[in-house]
């Protein structure tokens, strides 16, 4: 069965997916969820859902898909006591450490790894297995049918809805600039933003109902529509569409597409990357006339989702009444009390379904069955009792109820002995001859030759299964320049690290922001979030050697479109891009592996007069990276790393010494 996977942003989103035919609904509590600008629900509202939908044959799956400073993590133990008594299906997650935590305390829970995780090849969804989630959630640009015949785990992938043009969980764009992060649930969508040369990072929306036949032949276990914060009426006209075809298994029709563009639209979709290359076609925005036309659509609700139920009575002199219920997928038996000999009228079976069909606002559609002895009476009250046993007794068989064991899993701090000094560059021409580094990184495919400095190499943050053999084939050249360390982005690298005898260590891209997500990366060193404040890395416990960029512009995002290339201005690779905003300010554009693009920062980040702060932290070691920087300008920045000098240029402490931001509760 392919699921039918619903967006609920709100209780009353929950119900129009539910009656428009959801097989399951993704919601978010109120926290630690990547949609905080949702309604959202409470904890109470949360069990009522649940209890709804369970109802209705309709999993429900939590997000929890947002990365959780240690403080925040150590809060978490509480809530996993109340997802093991909630009944949720599943839970979708972001953060490794989390992950960690939720495996201990509530085994049995099911895991999907979050969109957020990256995950877009085999080695991926590999690593997320012998992590143990059961289900992986897709990177949008990844639809390679062989990883999908062979995926060890669960496979989702979305269907409709906004695309984020960076990968997701690579995106620090609004987080570096407006101190909004969208790996903590508060967006501020810059990507939706005009730019000197147009919406240049504004993607339609994705739209696969043309390809429904064709989605259907693949072993894909829940197709996932996006759209937490849109409202019920989208929720309900989107999800309707998609439940003809898939139930028809057939394409959309153009009434049907148009229906859908009406709804909302971004001057029309996109087949994203399941048809189209990327390149311009892709891209557009919000108009006045999209606006226009969704206002002037009126979608009714649909009818309320009713489920058959069978209801079996049984009466016998001298035992307790029997009641079975069978909704089609769980059965359960209640007794009540014992039927008496009729003293002026004898119990008849339309006296029993009067009181039986009394089912309220449940969802049930009654189909009654008495069989009663003659001469036999039970009360009125007596079967109304056993009516409400039956479905209390039904209810809480359709919610499942985990095991919980409290979290008792201390993090050691390892002291540091020396402080190192890595540097990162984007080519061997950079790196000054009178270098002081303890090590030097490249990235893999600009090392040609060897160098003359300790060096390791940087993994593309992206790869796919069809690329993975020229990335494996280059590092074991590298190896035989005794190259051994790999500089890995994304959970699924480290193995394939491993499997040539190299070692791994952690990048940014792994969104490493608590001490336990740290020990569950599988690298020897790590690289911390760039979203972690000066004082959340002072006070994280470290059990293995972090380290910390203290120079160089930071990627905002990783992206599989070229941005030159759809100004008809692509320069192959020689010169960086400028993608320039309103304010003009000027974001480099890096040609990354295989023509896609890493978007940099405007400015550096600059700590290099703060180290002494730093060096509080227990770092292992602190990271400066070089990209469009030339030499002369580099060995400026070594002088001023070595005499702990104020820059004399613009600069950006990125998140070190932000206040905390609250995340907002409701």
């Amino acid at each position: 069965m392919h699921e039918l996977l619903a967006p609920a942003g709100s209780p009353d989103a929950l119900v129009a997916a539910v009656d428009a035919g959801a097989d399951a609904i993704y919601l978010g509590g109120n926290t630690h969820n990547a949609r905080l600008a949702g309604d959202n629900f409470s904890n109470d509202a949360l069990r009522e859902a649940v209890l709804f939908c369970h109802a209705r044959h309709v999993k429900v799956y939590l997000t929890l898909n947002t990365l959780l400073t240690d403080r925040e993590l150590a809060e978490m133990p509480a809530y996993a006591a109340f997802l093991a008594d909630l009944g949720i299906d599943g839970v979708i997650i972001q953060d490794l450490g989390l992950a960690r935590l939720l495996r201990q305390c509530v085994p049995a829970l099911p895991l999907h790894a979050s969109t957020q995780m990256t995950v877009h090849n085999s080695e991926g969804i590999a690593r997320a297995a012998a992590l143990g989630f059961r289900r992986v959630v897709l990177s949008r640009e990844s639809f390679d049918r062989d990883m999908l015949c062979h995926a060890p785990i669960e496979t989702e992938v979305f269907i409709h809805g906004a695309l984020c043009v960076s990968y997701s969980g690579q995106c620090y764009f609004s987080s570096m600039l407006s101190r909004r992060s969208g790996n903590r649930g508060m967006c501020a969508q810059p990507c939706r933003h005009i730019y000197k040369n147009g919406y240049e990072l504004s993607l339609h929306d994705l739209c696969l109902a043309k390809h429904i036949p064709s989605l259907l032949s693949l072993p894909i276990a829940s197709f996932k529509i996006e759209g937490r914060l849109k409202s019920p009426s989208y929720v309900a006209g989107v999800v309707s569409v998609y439940r003809k075809l898939i139930d028809e298994n057939r394409a959309a029709t153009a009434q049907e597409m148009d229906f859908l563009a009406q709804l909302f639209s971004r001057q029309g979709f996109t087949d994203g990357y399941y048809i189209e290359s990327p390149g311009p076609k892709m891209f557009g925005y919000r108009t006045e006339a999209d606006k226009r036309r969704t206002a002037a659509l009126s979608v009714s609700a649909p009818a309320p989702k009713k489920i058959p139920l069978s209801m079996d009575l049984q009466l016998s002199a001298h035992t307790p009444a029997s009641l079975q219920l069978n909704d089609g997928k769980t059965t359960v038996c209640v007794t009540g009390d014992i039927p008496e000999a009729a003293q002026t009228h004898a119990l008849s079976p339309a006296d029993c379904e009067k009181q039986l069909k009394k089912l309220g606002n449940s969802p049930y559609l009654p189909k009654i069955t008495c069989r009663t002895e003659p001469s036999l009476f039970l009360s009125t009250s007596s079967l109304n009792a056993l009516r409400r046993k039956g479905l209390a007794a039904l209810e809480e068989a359709q919610t499942p109820h985990y095991a919980y064991t409290p979290w008792n899993t201390p993090i050691q701090s390892m002291p540091v002995s020396k402080q190192k000094t890595y540097c990162i560059f984007q080519s061997a021409a950079q790196i000054p001859a009178d270098l002081a580094a303890d090590m030097v990184w490249l990235p893999l495919f600009a090392v040609n030759e060897k160098i003359p400095f300790p060096c390791g190499v940087v993994l593309p943050t992206v790869f796919f299964d069809n690329e993975t053999a020229a990335v494996r084939e280059k590092l074991i050249a590298v190896r035989e320049m005794n190259i051994t360390a790999v500089l890995c982005q994304t959970i699924g690298q480290s193995q394939l690290c491993r499997s040539l005898g190299m070692q791994p260590y952690g990048g940014i891209g792994l969104n490493i922001m608590n001490a336990h997500a740290a020990s569950m990366a599988d690298v020897t060193e790590v690289m911390l979030s760039p979203e972690l404040m000066l004082s959340q890395i002072v006070s994280m416990p470290k059990p293995y050697p972090v380290n910390v960029m203290v120079y160089g512009r930071q990627t905002l995002m990783t992206m599989e479109n070229c941005l030159a290339k759809n100004q008809h201005a692509c320069t192959n690779r020689k010169a960086y891009y400028p993608l320039t905003d309103r304010k003009g300010n000027v974001f480099p554009v890096l040609c990354a592996y295989k023509h896609r693009n890493e978007i940099l920062n405007a400015h550096p980040l600059y700590m290099l007069d703060k180290l002494s702060k730093l060096q509080k932290a227990n770092i292992n070691a602190f990271v400066l990276r070089f990209t469009t920087e030339n030499k002369a300008q580099i060995c400026d920045i070594m002088d001023k790393y070595r005499k702990e000098l104020p820059a004399d240029f613009p600069f950006t402490r990125g998140s070190y010494f932000q206040k905390e931001a609250k995340i907002p509760e409701k």
